[in-house]
């Protein structure tokens, strides 16, 4: 990486105003500059800094990196997808606890168990509530070069980084299409890194399928009960871990969302040819 470079224009964070290597010498352009972040024209992910050197001033940089490139699509062009974000976003924001829920198979009956709780823990009792942060399309980096911005993802506020014990939680709706391969392999690296993740099918125009639902079971808290989740970088269905055998990652992501995205997909699209739009929810 170069130190310095002629004939640089550089761009204030704060002001927005662009600057020439000429305007160094210019003692009221040059206090300004100081007063702000100034990085590269064009690249928003450089920092660099004016030097006055009657010589020839330059702006050094200090650093610089590509532009990095985002994993995977959007389904904002869906009116379902972006109406069941909104509602969850606000369903987070007024009500401090999330429990996670899904079905487990193999006894007389099915059974529904809970697998995730968010609690304060640097509280000695589990019962007592640690508020989420929340965002939407957020950006969460995957190495240097790429990131990815899933639909909701909220994190504890009393842990920097998410934890075993308390982990960040990403939730994809799905409605018109789920992950691609991409995407479905950068989410599982996440998971390795202490997100669950959750992918929550909604049938259209409704607020959730027979795969993933929330409820409002008590004050302040929303429960959502879900069939495929990722965790600790595998793939689960409902209560059971799905084995990966030996399968490379187009191999893994190939039955995976042949057997259970298409299967979950197609059966609620089925449903939502059939059924009538429900009410709004109440919060």
């Amino acid at each position: 990486m170069n130190s310095w470079g002629g004939n640089m224009s550089a761009v204030g964070l704060d002001s927005g105003t662009v600057y020439q290597d000429g305007d160094i010498m210019t003692p009221s352009c040059f206090e300004k500059m100081k007063g702000e972040v100034l990085h590269l024209l064009g690249q928003p992910e450089s920092v660099v800094v004016p030097v006055r050197k009657k010589s020839k001033p330059h702006f050094r940089i200090l650093s610089s990196a590509p532009q990095a490139k985002r994993v995977g699509k959007s389904e904002d062009s869906d009116p379902t997808h972006k109406k069941v974000i909104n509602h969850l976003s606000k369903l987070f924001a007024a009500r401090h606890q999330l429990q996670i829920t899904t079905y487990v198979f193999g006894g007389e009956k099915r059974e529904e168990q809970i697998i995730f709780k968010n609690h304060d823990s640097t509280k000695s009792q589990a019962s007592q509530v640690e508020p989420r942060k929340w965002w939407t399309e957020a950006r969460i980096p995957l190495d240097a070069s790429r990131y990815i911005q899933p639909d909701l993802c909220g994190r504890s506020n009393t842990n920097f980084m998410p934890l075993k014990s308390e982990k960040s939680v990403i939730i994809e709706v799905i409605q018109s299409h789920y992950p691609d391969a991409e995407t479905f392999h950068a989410l599982t690296v996440l998971s390795s890194r202490n997100f669950l993740v959750l992918f929550y099918f909604v049938e259209k125009e409704g607020w959730g399928s027979g795969f993933s639902r929330f409820s409002t079971p008590a004050l302040g808290l929303v429960s959502i009960r879900c069939t495929y989740w990722l965790s600790d970088g595998e793939f689960f269905k409902n209560g059971e871990r799905v084995e990966r055998h030996n399968e490379n990652d187009d191999a893994w992501y190939l039955r995976i969302s042949t057997r259970y995205f298409d299967s979950a997909k197609k059966k609620k699209d089925e449903k939502s040819v059939t059924k009538k739009p429900p009410a709004n929810p109440v919060p």
